[in-house]
C-alpha cells in the first residue's frame, strides 16, 4: 500500500483483504457491529486522552469496518456516503449548547 493514494484505490487493497482472511466469506453483520462499537470506543478514548495519532488510527479502523458492512450488505460505502452527503448538506438547523447539530423538522 502508498504512502498517499486514491480512496477508492485503499478501498479495493481493503476489499482485497476481506477476501483474503475471510470476512466476506465468514463474517458475519453481528461480528461488524460488535467491531465498530468497539472502534468507536477506543475513538472516544482517544478523543478524550487528546491523542491525535490514536484518533487518526480509530477513524481509518471506523472506516474499514464500515467497508466490511458495505461488503456484507452489499452495499458500496462511498454511494452511501454521497447519498447521505446530498441530504445532510441542504439540510437547516442549529448548534445546541452540547455541540450537537439538530436539524429543523
Amino acid at each position: 500500500m502508498k504512502e498517499t493514494q486514491s480512496y477508492a484505490m485503499t478501498e479495493f487493497e481493503v476489499t482485497q483483504w476481506a477476501n483474503a482472511v475471510g470476512i466476506t466469506k465468514y463474517g458475519t453483520l453481528k461480528g461488524q457491529l460488535a467491531k465498530l462499537r468497539e472502534e468507536c470506543d477506543e475513538l472516544e478514548a482517544a478523543i478524550e486522552a487528546n491523542d491525535r495519532a490514536e484518533t487518526r488510527d480509530a477513524i481509518g479502523d471506523i472506516q474499514i469496518v464500515m467497508t466490511m458492512i458495505g461488503l456484507l450488505t452489499d452495499n458500496d460505502p462511498r454511494q452511501c456516503f454521497f447519498e447521505s452527503a446530498k441530504v445532510v448538506t441542504k439540510r437547516k438547523g442549529v448548534m445546541n449548547d452540547q455541540g450537537i447539530f439538530v436539524k429543523e423538522s
